[in-house]
């Protein structure tokens, strides 16, 4: 699988994971200058908006999939995330960075997902 598809298919997958968790999607892709907000939701529990960073990792390398973000990248998802929170009026709103780690096998099945709340 390319990268870009193996990219869609786990970004597909995060969201259809928040949606059983009882997430609303509100947005996915939001490009900035510098970074893209894979998935945008809004946690209907606790009413926060919820900035997703989605990665895929091959089974064999599941131990480092929380390493994949690098900090440079998570200071791109901050400026991305008030870019967000600015072009829609919601500098106030409670909101939070989540990162979702897919692991999937040869066959592109998935084997697990990992949810790693307030990055």
């Amino acid at each position: 699988m390319h990268k870009r598809a193996v990219g869609s298919f786990a970004e597909a997958k995060a969201a259809e994971f928040l949606m059983q968790k009882g997430f609303e999607i509100v947005e996915q892709n939001f490009h900035a200058r510098w970074s893209e907000i894979d998935i945008i939701a809004r946690d209907k529990e606790s009413g926060e908006i919820v900035f997703c960073e989605v990665k895929s990792v091959r089974a064999e390398r599941a131990e480092e999939i929380y390493l994949t973000l690098s900090d440079q990248k998570r200071k791109r998802l901050e400026i991305a995330v008030q870019r967000w929170l600015f072009t829609n009026h919601k500098q106030e709103a409670k909101h939070r960075l989540d990162f979702i780690g897919i692991v999937w096998d040869e066959n592109s099945q998935v084997l697990d997902i990992k949810h790693f709340e307030h990055i």
